[in-house]
């Protein structure tokens, strides 16, 4: 059972704090912060890369991990309508890992809030807008340049953000998906998929994955039928 402590939490970090610390640091913090145990969890190395290199990442990582290792009872940042926010692969190539939907940073969560499509490089640090529909394109700039009254704030804010507080509270907020397979009850936390694709997702999910890791490390996670 998880016991919720009143301690300090990733906004309670010093600027100077967040400058010096690794994505194990937070993890490690936010963990003991919920009395969620680590001992059950690895974070594979090549996902440690791409974290240390792009903070802006960490916090939507970190609740997702916290979700898992909690079997959902710690589904802090509500951006899916279902409380456990987590789903398991059901077909091949992907059968035996899981997927949670973790909040994306804000300039990328803006950028796929727009209903365009953007591309990440294999960093996640520099969206760039690749979609070619001008009618698209057009309502994207309409909820970048128009604005609404905000009640609470008393002044006007653009559209996108009141679109995105609407779905935020709906908990359908645009995120992305943390891959993560279990061995022996261990969590071994493997990737982001931040694609925007409806279709053949699950091959683009595995062609990602087996860039970054040996076809014989995965098939310890996978199911063959």
């Amino acid at each position: 059972m998880v016991r919720y402590l009143n301690l300090k939490t990733y906004n309670n970090y010093k600027a100077e704090d967040l400058e010096i610390m690794n994505f194990n640091d937070l993890l490690d913090w936010e963990l003991s912060s919920y009395n969620v145990s680590k001992n059950d969890l690895s974070i594979e190395v090549p996902l440690q890369d791409m974290l240390n290199c792009n903070q802006d990442w960490f916090h939507g990582i970190v609740r997702g991990i916290l979700c898992v290792e909690s079997n959902g009872e710690l589904n802090l940042d509500k951006i899916n309508k279902h409380r456990r926010n987590q789903q398991c692969f059901k077909h091949l190539p992907l059968k035996g890992l899981s997927k949670v939907h973790v909040t994306l940073p804000i300039i990328q969560s803006t950028a796929k809030n727009l209903g365009i499509d953007i591309d990440m490089n294999s960093d996640l640090d520099d969206p760039k807008i690749i979609e070619t529909d001008i009618e698209k394109l057009s309502k994207a700039y309409n909820k970048i340049t128009d604005v609404a009254y905000d009640k609470e704030l008393n002044r006007d804010v653009p559209v996108i953000y009141k679109d995105m507080e609407n779905k935020r509270n709906k908990r359908k907020n645009t995120g992305c998906w943390l891959i993560y397979g279990t061995l022996e009850d261990k969590r071994h936390y493997l990737m982001v998929h931040t694609g925007t694709e409806h279709t053949d997702q699950d091959n683009i999910i595995y062609d990602n994955l087996i860039k970054l890791y040996s076809a014989e490390f995965l098939e310890k996670f996978l199911q063959k039928n």
